[in-house]
C-alpha cells in the first residue's frame, strides 16, 4: 500500500514537472474526481501530432493489471485486460475516438472493473492525444497533449 502511494507520487511529480497545468476535475457521471493535465509546451524532441487529425488517441501509460472498458458516447469501443510491468516506459494499448465537425463532442468513459472506478470526460479538440494513468489506489491522471511520448 505504501509502495503504491510512493509510486503514484513519483509519477505525479514526473508528469507535473513536464510543463503541465494540473486541474482536479469532477467526472460527469462517475463518483470520483481525477487530475487533468494539459501539456503547454514540450521539448521538440517528441514528435508532434497532426493538428488536422479529426480524432483523439487515448493511450494507457505506466503499470496496469486491470480489466479496462472504454466507451464513446456510451458505446463500448475497447475492452481488455491490461497488464503492463511497473517499470514500463513504453506506450501500450490505445484506442481512437473520432471527432465529427457536425456533431457534439464525444464523451469518453474509462472504467476499471478490477478497481471498481471510472472517469468520464469530454474530448478537447485542441489536443489530439490523451494519456491515461491509473494508480493501484484507483486514482486517475489524464494528460491532454499534442506530443507523442516516445522513448528510445
Amino acid at each position: 500500500m505504501l509502495i503504491s502511494k510512493i509510486i503514484f507520487i513519483i509519477i505525479s511529480i514526473t508528469l507535473i514537472s513536464c510543463k503541465t497545468q494540473n486541474i482536479v476535475t469532477e467526472s460527469i457521471s462517475c463518483k470520483n474526481n481525477y487530475i487533468v493535465q494539459y501539456d503547454k509546451k514540450r521539448d521538440n524532441y517528441y514528435p508532434l501530432a497532426d493538428k488536422n487529425m479529426m480524432s483523439t488517441t487515448v493511450y494507457f501509460i505506466e503499470e496496469y493489471n486491470d480489466e479496462i472498458k472504454c466507451y464513446i458516447n456510451e458505446e463500448l469501443v475497447f475492452e481488455k485486460h491490461l497488464k503492463t510491468p511497473s517499470n514500463s516506459d513504453r506506450l501500450h494499448d490505445n484506442f481512437i475516438c473520432k471527432i465529427s465537425k457536425d456533431k457534439t463532442l464525444p464523451t469518453i468513459k474509462i472504467e476499471s472493473t478490477t478497481q471498481n472506478t471510472c472517469i468520464d470526460l469530454k474530448v478537447n479538440t485542441k489536443y489530439k492525444l490523451l494519456y491515461v494513468y491509473l494508480s493501484r489506489n484507483g486514482e486517475w491522471i489524464v494528460r491532454y497533449s499534442n506530443r507523442y511520448m516516445i522513448y528510445a
